[in-house]
């Protein structure tokens, strides 16, 4: 009887091993709208890094499918929402690349400046990013001028622009303040030249008289005053550089000679 089972045994022993080697039955992979909605689910609850791991997944099972860009847009999202911005601009600029004519385009080129407008620092800081977001925002309206986010980003390029017209105006104070006029002149100009719609204007023309002034250049001074009366809106700046000319024209009238 003994060497009976034990034969049976040997001749079930393969099938037995066969059953242990086979571990848990792989997990199926939804199909790819369930697989969206799940991601989706937890995108809109504010799971962002759930739903970045199921959107991940998705584009990577599914990556011809037709909700494929509009995974790619979402991933991006939560990335943004989760205020990861740095990743953020890297998934949009695959969503412009890999989709071209998606219909997230328009909302992938915008949130890409997005992007780096939530990360431009403070205007006394490296502003490589306020650069990146003007132009990103300037391509944006290049390509939907009248578009949904025109609007929005117009205001954003006036914002970052006076960030640097008032980075440049402090630079020229502080050059200043210490008494080198010329260089103070180069960051006034540099402003005046590239930021001459901004606030920070008027008063770097006002300042550029001043500097002259303390040069002693008294008829530069006379037309930086000038300008700043007559090129920009009544301010306070205005009634600073009529009170500098008065002076100028007391102190040195002959300059004033050619006017009549």
């Amino acid at each position: 009887m003994f060497p009976a089972i034990r034969n049976w045994l040997i001749l079930l022993l393969p099938f037995f091993l066969l059953l242990g080697c086979g571990g848990k039955p792989e997990k199926e992979v939804p199909d790819v709208r369930t697989q969206f909605k799940i991601a989706m689910e937890k995108y809109n609850r504010g799971q962002y890094l759930d739903a970045q791991e199921e959107l991940q997944r998705l584009i990577f099972n599914y990556p011809g499918e037709s909700l494929a860009d509009t995974a790619q847009y979402y991933l991006a999202m939560s990335y943004y929402k989760d205020k990861e911005y740095a990743l953020a601009a890297g998934e949009f600029q695959r969503l412009l690349s890999a989709f071209p004519a998606s219909e997230f385009t328009e909302a992938g080129h915008y949130r890409l400046a997005m992007t780096h407008y939530e990360r431009s620092p403070k205007y006394s800081l490296d502003q490589s990013s306020t650069y990146e977001a003007i132009e990103q925002f300037a391509l944006y309206l290049d390509a939907f001028g009248e578009g949904e986010f025109a609007d929005s980003s117009r205001v954003k390029l006036g914002e970052l622009r006076s960030k640097l017209a008032r980075k440049a105006y402090r630079s020229g104070i502080i050059y200043m303040k210490v008494g080198d006029y010329v260089a103070a002149i180069v960051y006034f100009d540099h402003l005046l030249q590239e930021f001459s719609g901004t606030d920070w204007a008027q008063s770097a023309q006002y300042q550029k008289g001043e500097c002259y002034r303390k040069q002693k250049s008294w008829e530069q001074a006379k037309s930086a005053y000038m300008e700043a009366i007559n090129g920009y809106s009544r301010s306070e700046h205005t009634r600073k550089a009529e009170e500098r000319l008065s002076e100028l024209k007391l102190e040195h009238p002959e300059i004033f000679t050619s006017e009549g």
